[in-house]
């Protein structure tokens, strides 16, 4: 393993294209990647790197900061492994973070402790922070790439999705075989202040894509359309594997859909936003086994959560929760609490169409399902029908010894409403 050091854009790249697996950067000082007549300027390319390890890139001292100010221009494109810590990536509202492009070999990124990736900008492509893709989320077909991407202790902030097309403020995962994991064993990740002008203001996982939580903050997100913290969609539907994601512990705190993101309000003629924490769009999964979503809002239904047509929703506790429950997030057990949908489900909504409607009619068949497991659903708001849970005629959704209470809604359903 050796040590090397970079000064400037040229001598960072120079060391990045002569790294061998386990090597350290030394950062020595602030670097702009937009032109400092050092003899390098654009995104640095990270190339496939024989052997198992990352090389990383750091700061000596520090933190250091690498710009990319130049409109899309991203600071890394991965192809290989890299570790960043103690780093930080700065767009400056022009610039995009980190691409990860897996094509037929394995990439690994791991964003590690004091890493920081702020202030980017993307109008193309997903991810304006971080961006993960293989191959065949472009070409639609599977090639045996993969890409893993770990998250721990680093935070993601102010990044900016810019296209009323494209999905993903803060992070974006697209494709087979993409698994990412977001952790708090070398300091507090967090994802927050991202923005999207479509979906997905913190994060978005495409099908085919994994992300499992364990723990950090998803908080303060917004997104024009729907999944404020979280949005998982699945462009294919039936043809493609699902997107999944697994919160085994997290909080996910005030983040918004349907906001008004950069003046652009309801792209795609939509009504509002559903999935204020999170939008489980159609055919896709959400597993919740600890963790707290609160004061999220959304400007159709789901406050906390949404589910749309066959999502699957599980939510498991451990406990039998009571009136005498702690206000989160100090319980660590599922909470879903204090959250508001401007129309149906302020906790959860259930099996409602992408404009918020319900399916209706014979030929849609049951749709949306949820096992609920001794989860707390309380003091949430919704607008119109089921404070703490809405559930489409469509839908179905096993409760077992859960607590539904302190809800409010304006028409029918303080605890929950069932569409008939």
């Amino acid at each position: 393993m050796a040590t090397l050091t970079a000064t400037n854009a040229n001598s960072l790249n120079n060391a990045v294209q002569a790294a061998a697996s386990g090597d350290v950067i030394n950062v020595m000082n602030n670097i702009s990647l937009d032109g400092d007549g050092s003899g390098f300027q654009g995104t640095i390319a990270v190339p496939e790197i024989p052997g198992v390890a990352n090389i990383t890139i750091q700061s000596s001292g520090g933190p250091y900061t690498i710009s990319s100010n130049t409109v899309n221009q991203r600071h890394f494109n991965n192809s290989g492994g890299l570790t960043l810590q103690n780093i930080v990536l700065d767009g400056g509202d022009s610039g995009g973070g980190v691409q990860v492009y897996s094509t037929a070999r394995i990439t690994d990124t791991y964003l590690g402790a004091g890493c920081v990736v702020q202030n980017c900008v993307t109008t193309n492509i997903g991810g304006a922070g971080v961006s993960i893709l293989t191959a065949d989320a472009i070409n639609n077909g599977y090639n045996g790439s993969t890409a893993n991407v770990t998250l721990d202790g680093c935070t993601i902030q102010n990044n900016h999705q810019r296209t009323p097309t494209v999905a993903g403020g803060g992070v974006w995962l697209s494709g087979q075989n993409v698994t990412a994991t977001m952790d708090n064993t070398n300091g507090e990740t967090l994802i927050d202040g991202n923005t999207s002008q479509w979906s997905g203001g913190g994060i978005v996982v495409n099908s085919g894509s994994i992300l499992t939580i364990n723990n950090g903050t998803i908080s303060n997100n917004k997104a024009a359309l729907h999944g404020g913290g979280i949005d998982t969609f699945n462009g294919a539907l039936t043809t493609s594997p699902p997107a999944t994601v697994i919160m085994n512990n997290a909080l996910i705190l005030d983040n918004e859909a349907g906001a008004t993101v950069d003046g652009v309000t309801n792209p795609s003629s939509s009504p509002g936003g559903s999935g204020g924490g999170i939008a489980v769009e159609e055919y896709n999964n959400f597993t919740m086994n600890g963790g707290t979503i609160q004061g999220n809002t959304a400007t159709l239904d789901g406050g906390g959560i949404s589910t749309m047509l066959n999502a699957n929703l599980t939510i498991n506790g451990t406990w039998t929760p009571s009136a005498t429950l702690p206000a989160p997030p100090t319980s660590g057990e599922p909470c879903i609490a204090y959250n508001t949908a401007a129309v149906n489900g302020g906790g959860i909504s259930m099996g409602t169409q992408s404009d918020g409607s319900p399916y209706l009619g014979a030929a849609t068949p049951a749709t949306a399902t949820a096992t609920i497991t001794k989860a707390a659903i309380f003091s949430n708001t919704a607008h119109a029908d089921g404070g703490g849970l809405h559930i489409c005629n469509a839908a179905a959704a096993t409760v077992n010894g859960s607590l539904i209470d302190g809800n409010i809604a304006d028409n029918n359903g303080g605890g929950y409403y069932i569409t008939a």
